[in-house]
């Protein structure tokens, strides 16, 4: 089974998304189901890293998937992926990468 692992930040990103949907709708189950179906865009991800949108402009061999709002950026691994980081995608996520945040 191909893996998915998650930096800590991503893990950090993914806890902040789950607060923040969580607070916004009132429905800590709300908030799972949007962190699932990150989750499972991972994985389908994993089973195939080269269908991420290639972003040289992040960093050599980086991927992107959507997850509508988000931005799952990743690294391919022979095995897997690991993912880096979650953005909303309607930030500007590009700066806030290289700034590391």
């Amino acid at each position: 089974m191909p893996r998915v692992d998650f930096d800590r930040d991503a893990l950090a990103d993914l806890d902040a998304i789950y607060d923040a949907i969580g607070r916004a709708s009132r429905s800590l189950e709300r908030a799972e189901q949007v962190v699932d179906r990150i989750h499972a865009a991972c994985e389908l991800y994993a089973s195939h890293p080269g269908m991420g949108q290639r972003r040289p402009d992040l960093g050599p061999e980086l991927r992107a998937l959507a997850v509508s709002p988000h931005l799952v950026i990743y690294q391919p691994l022979p095995d897997g992926i690991r993912v880096l980081r979650i953005f909303d995608a309607r930030r500007d996520y590009p700066t806030l990468f290289r700034k590391g945040l």
